[in-house]
């Protein structure tokens, strides 16, 4: 066993290979570089792909939102805390020590489940706190629905090119907004 383990890791750490959707590990939260699985460009001005891309909302916001669930599970020795921010900053960082230089945004899509449950925990503590100081009962609220409305409206907009329905040409190219680095 440890025999293979050994080779695999001496084939992965000599890996030369290069990929055009190729992106290194920090990268992947930015969102820099997502993989078209599939493209066609069909009659009628017409293209279907499906696209793996991320939903910004979600993936912008997943660092800071295990980092801040880190500071909870310290400040509050709260393990619930603790394992959503271990795991889910753990299944993102330790790309950053394996040797294979050939890797994908879409391996960063382990983290994320971690990062929506602990943002719906914290969503759900904003919504439901009395009486803070800070932000009014109003505003938190409208802060979360807003937030879910965000999300919700990018997985909307972005659906068609994550399932590969036809789409036109035109409503192709809007979703294209880092055009030199999404194609």
């Amino acid at each position: 066993v440890f025999v293979l383990q050994r080779e695999m890791y001496r084939y992965h750490s000599h890996e030369a290979s290069v990929h055009p959707y190729g992106s290194p590990w920090w990268s992947w939260p930015l969102m820099l570089r997502p993989t078209w699985y599939f493209f066609a460009s069909l009659p009628d001005a017409q293209v279907a792909g499906i696209w793996a891309v991320g939903n910004a909302v979600l993936w912008w916001t997943a660092v800071p939102v295990l980092l801040y669930a880190g500071w909870l599970a310290r400040r509050d020795a709260d393990p619930r805390w603790a394992m959503l921010s271990g795991l889910g900053l753990g299944l993102w960082l330790i790309w950053g020590l394996q040797p294979r230089g050939l890797v994908f945004m879409h391996y960063m899509l382990d983290t994320i489940p971690f990062a929506c449950l602990a943002a719906a925990a914290m969503l759900n503590g904003l919504w439901h706190r009395r009486g803070a100081a800070d932000l009014g009962w109003r505003d938190r609220r409208l802060i979360v629905a807003g937030l879910i409305a965000l999300t919700v409206s990018w997985m909307i907009f972005y659906y068609p090119l994550l399932v590969g329905l036809p789409v036109s040409e035109r409503f192709y190219r809007l979703h294209l907004w880092v055009h030199a680095l999404w194609v």
